[in-house]
């Protein structure tokens, strides 16, 4: 038997300096939004923090949510095109850390179906004031999640439609 990975989530942070390597994040994320999940919480176990899934052109992404980009990602809509970008502005929130400010958009003619399972329901958190990078520690209150499974995969016809837009921008 030869068995293989079914998924590799890359977890990503947007904006500002990788603490481990010193070098810049990438200030923008682009790929279908395929759903998102509670995770634990290292600064607040009682709130889990969201953690956002996008299948993106280099495989499945994974992105920690902050307060900025919970906000915005609200009203978006699961199996669209999504491009987050992180604007590099900060609002003052009066609890003392300022919020990143992240501007989110969604391309209302592409879409993919996303299998059920993927798309779990966000979690209502409380604005959180700050941001960690990577995984966040395990919390023993919550027991670990099945693993997702993948979004289904598209006819050949859609696939070569969506490769062919990929490869366009």
């Amino acid at each position: 038997m030869a068995y293989e990975t079914l998924s590799n989530v890359q977890v990503v942070s947007l904006g500002g300096i990788n603490k481990k390597t010193g070098k810049k994040n990438p200030t923008e994320l682009e790929g279908y939004y395929i759903g998102s999940e509670p995770r634990p919480n290292k600064f607040n176990l009682a709130i889990p923090k969201n953690f956002y899934k996008f299948q993106t052109q280099a495989g499945l992404v994974g992105l920690y949510a902050s307060a900025g980009i919970d906000q915005t990602m609200k009203s978006a809509v699961v199996g669209r095109m999504t491009k987050i970008v992180a604007t590099g502005e900060t609002l003052d929130t009066g609890k003392g850390n300022p919020m990143k400010v992240y501007e989110v958009m969604q391309d209302r003619t592409n879409n993919i179906d996303v299998d059920s399972s993927w798309a779990a329901p966000t979690t209502d958190a409380a604005e959180e004031t700050e941001e960690s990078f990577g995984e966040p520690e395990a919390a023993s209150y919550a027991p670990p999640s099945p693993p997702p499974r993948a979004a289904t995969v598209p006819s050949a016809d859609r696939q070569a439609r969506i490769n062919a837009m990929l490869k366009s921008r």
